[in-house]
């Protein structure tokens, strides 16, 4: 039986000591973006009626 938290805590000190820095404050962290990025294909998404449906299979049934 493993115990995690005997694990974590020796990933942990192995970390800090592998990359010999523990404090973290000269690191830059980004601004977060004023706008969240453009998803065009994340639109509201409004069910289909069975009259439109209908209305579209009628439009494109000459079509094919």
């Amino acid at each position: 039986m493993v115990h995690t938290d005997g694990v974590a805590s020796f990933i942990d000190s192995f970390t800090i000591r592998a990359v010999a820095q523990d404090d973290f404050s000269d690191v830059q962290v980004p601004d977060a973006p004023t706008q969240p990025p453009h998803t065009p294909n994340a639109g509201v998404e409004k069910p289909i009626t069975e009259a439109v449906l209908n209305q579209e299979r009628a439009n494109t049934k000459g079509r094919i």
